[in-house]
């Protein structure tokens, strides 16, 4: 009798550890589009890959600054996801807070994986390195292109397959492209912060030192990227 039961007991459980749950990881993201689409098609391919292990929930939580109010408000009741996608100048609050974990304890438990590292372009890594270790991973990064008008390139007298290459040359090419007429404009300027910052970059700049202690922001190379871009 005692083996009969001991038995039993072994098969519920055998049966009891065949049944269990996935482990369940909340991502919530701010992409739409065919952003979050490929988004959704990496959780279901993910997912598909650790059937009855692990299960990825991917939820759309607004917009960037939506999805960093509603996470500000999950991190004060203590019920956070799993992952979430936040834009990157918005963290500092959670780094203050010590909201997140470091993916080294992790990273460092996987070899496989740290010998993938090299995969990331090192300075989306530097980027997402503060003090308390790596705090998140590149999923998308904007990039930003100039696009030209090849009808007013032509009737400036311009080459539409021989595009501007630098700053000087597209300041030249929208002051022949004005001369159209009042109503046309030879640039159209970009403002947001992280187009201001590259504008910055790009004239040798920067807008805060290295260690975060002084603001650089009125150097002379970035003063004269502003003159550059007011110039008439």
């Amino acid at each position: 009798m005692k083996r009969t039961f001991l038995i039993t007991l072994l098969v519920v459980a055998v049966a009891a550890i065949g049944f269990a749950a996935p482990v369940k990881v909340t991502m919530w993201y701010a992409q739409t589009g065919i952003y979050s689409q490929t988004l959704l098609d990496i959780a279901a391919e993910f997912n598909k890959l650790h059937e009855g292990e692990i299960e990825v929930e991917a939820v759309y939580t607004g917009n960037y600054q939506d999805t960093m109010q509603k996470l500000l408000a999950a991190l004060v009741a203590g019920d956070v996801p799993t992952l979430a996608q936040i834009e990157q100048s918005r963290i500092g609050q959670f780094v203050d807070g010590g909201a997140f974990q470091d993916l080294n304890y992790f990273i460092d438990k996987d070899p496989e994986f740290k010998a993938t590292l090299d995969d990331f372009w090192p300075r989306f890594i530097q980027a997402n390195t503060y003090e308390q270790g790596l705090l998140g991973f590149p999923l998308n990064c904007s990039t930003p292109l100039m696009y030209i008008n090849r009808d007013l390139f032509k009737q400036a007298g311009l080459d539409p397959d021989n595009p501007p290459k630098t700053w000087t040359e597209v300041y030249a090419a929208a002051k022949q492209i004005k001369t159209l007429g009042e109503d046309i404009f030879g640039y159209r300027f970009g403002i947001d912060d992280w187009l201001l910052e590259a504008y910055i970059w790009q004239f040798g700049g920067q807008i805060i030192s290295e260690d975060g202690e002084e603001m650089l922001i009125y150097s002379p190379e970035t003063v004269a990227a502003w003159n550059f871009f007011q110039k008439g």
